[in-house]
């Protein structure tokens, strides 16, 4: 388990795609330059959209596209609604296992999965330090 964490804006789902190029199409680590294994992705998006900005990140950054596969709805018998990890995580599961070569899962931005969490909050919230 890997984790990229900032504040918003900062590149992080840029490098999470970066990460999900190398892998799908098993070129070169971009520091590197060994080989990356290659391997499927999944990819849970709540922000951006697969078409206009994920799809051509993806491109920009070399992947083979038919290796990346984008989760952002699920069906079920109430119609299409948002992927919830409280009660899908089967489905996501099931879906590693049938594909059988799924190297990677990003979830992006895991705030946006957490009910009612805000992620410009929860950069500017300050812990609370006691003292003995």
């Amino acid at each position: 388990l890997s984790m990229l964490a900032g504040s918003p804006g900062l590149g992080k789902s840029q490098v999470s795609l970066s990460i999900a190029a190398s892998i799908s199409s098993g070129s070169s680590w971009p520091v590197s330059r060994v080989k990356a294994p290659q391997g499927d992705v999944i990819i849970l998006s709540m922000e951006d959209r697969a078409e206009d900005t994920i799809k051509p990140r993806l491109e920009a950054c070399g992947a083979n596209l038919s290796r990346v596969h984008i989760i952002t709805d699920v069906e079920d018998e109430e119609g299409s609604r948002p992927f919830n990890p409280q009660g899908d995580l089967g489905l996501l599961e099931e879906a590693i296992e049938a594909n059988g070569k799924v190297s990677l899962v990003i979830i992006d931005p895991i705030s946006a999965y957490l009910g009612k969490a805000d992620a410009r909050h929860n950069c500017k919230a300050q812990p609370t330090i006691g003292t003995f």
